[in-house]
């Protein structure tokens, strides 16, 4: 028997506009290829944006791992998404998967070779997040609203 990729404890969930899917391991994760064409698709049906795959790590310091993919926006994959990271701890929160602390740190880019650490924290209700990022390409985005 074959386990299965994805977490079962987990429900896919779009949460403003990113779908998230958690997968069993960080290997699963960084050896995920997705076709472009049918997240669009799928994205138009179901109304969302992005896939937010993810797994969570065992690791003291990281809380998990991430990965998000949104062709419909012309993004194939980022590096580091805040946006993206804090509806992501939202859903953790939401669906009691989140530790109590003060702080998190997911890391994303892994297997673009680009890692990346971002930060977040809950004060009132609110996500907050920051991190650090080097500039590799400085790009003009045109997504069609006035």
């Amino acid at each position: 028997m074959i386990p299965s990729l994805f977490r079962r404890d987990l429900p896919w969930q779009s949460v403003n506009g990113n779908l998230m899917v958690g997968l069993q391991s960080k290997d699963i994760l960084n050896e995920l290829a997705l076709d472009s064409a049918k997240i669009i698709e799928a994205g138009k049906k179901y109304s969302f944006d992005a896939v937010h795959a993810f797994a969570m790590l065992q690791d003291k310091t990281v809380a998990a791992s991430e990965r998000n993919f949104a062709p419909a926006l012309g993004i194939i994959e980022e590096a580091a998404t805040g946006t993206a990271c804090g509806a992501f701890l939202a859903y953790l929160q939401h669906n009691n998967q989140l530790p109590h602390q003060k702080q998190y740190v997911i890391e994303q880019g892994e297997a673009m070779q680009s890692l990346s650490r971002l930060y977040g924290k809950f004060e009132d209700d609110r996500v907050w997040i920051g991190g650090r990022a080097l500039v590799l390409k400085n790009q003009v985005m045109t997504t069609g609203l006035q």
